[in-house]
């Protein structure tokens, strides 16, 4: 089942149940349905690639990504639009060791780990699926997110059906290995080309609309 078609079985789970125990009766089963009003939250997978399209170098780092920060890509309007931000625990573990204060202070901050319940800077770690995490972030108040990474990540998101949009900025290299933009995906995905721009030093921003 799509993301999105989950996440309306799930909204009318939860709805259901807690009306229930209003009632004072028992929780009933999990029951799926096509009619439930949807949680929509906005998410985009903001992210800097090589040509070959990788996002960190065979040892994890993105220093290579130096050179091009000279020039104005939006990302500050882009953060402003945003009111949530979302990563992996490699990801979070490399911010803790680059950043002493939280560069994504006033966003609310979810990281998803299997081993860690804690940390500074995120008011959040989960452990389930993407859609239930998607659910708890609406009952918080999120309507639009930023996938920071790493590529897994955003890979759940893609085959899950919660991605809306891959803003793709290709600097003008080749890295030969490292991580990937997506994580290992179970099937082949469509995305749609929406928009493009080029930069005075060979950066191309790609945007992109995720099929669903």
């Amino acid at each position: 089942m799509q993301g999105r078609a989950l996440l309306k079985s799930i909204t009318q789970e939860c709805n259901a149940n807690a009306h229930m125990k209003l009632l004072g009766l028992k929780e009933h089963a999990p029951v799926l349905a096509e009619e439930s009003s949807p949680v929509k939250i906005t998410a985009c997978y903001y992210v800097a690639t090589s040509v070959d399209g990788l996002i960190a170098d065979r040892f994890g780092n993105v220093d290579w990504l130096n050179p091009f920060f000279g020039a104005d890509y939006g990302f500050h309007d882009f953060l402003d639009s945003i009111d949530t931000v979302v990563m992996g625990r490699r990801t979070y573990e490399r911010l803790l060791t680059s950043s002493r204060k939280n560069p994504y202070e006033g966003k609310l901050f979810a990281v998803l780990s299997r081993t860690r319940s804690s940390g500074p800077f995120a008011h959040l770690f989960w452990q389930g699926q993407v859609e239930r995490l998607m659910l708890r972030l609406h009952d918080l108040g999120s309507k639009s997110l930023w996938i920071v990474g790493g590529g897994s990540v955003a890979g759940m998101f893609l085959e899950a059906g919660l991605l809306d949009e891959v803003r793709q900025f290709v600097m003008p290299l080749v890295l030969g290995s490292g991580t990937p933009l997506f994580g290992p995906l179970r099937q082949q995905s469509s995305l749609r080309l929406i928009d493009s721009q080029s930069f005075e030093n060979g950066v191309l921003q790609l945007r992109y609309a995720a099929e669903t």
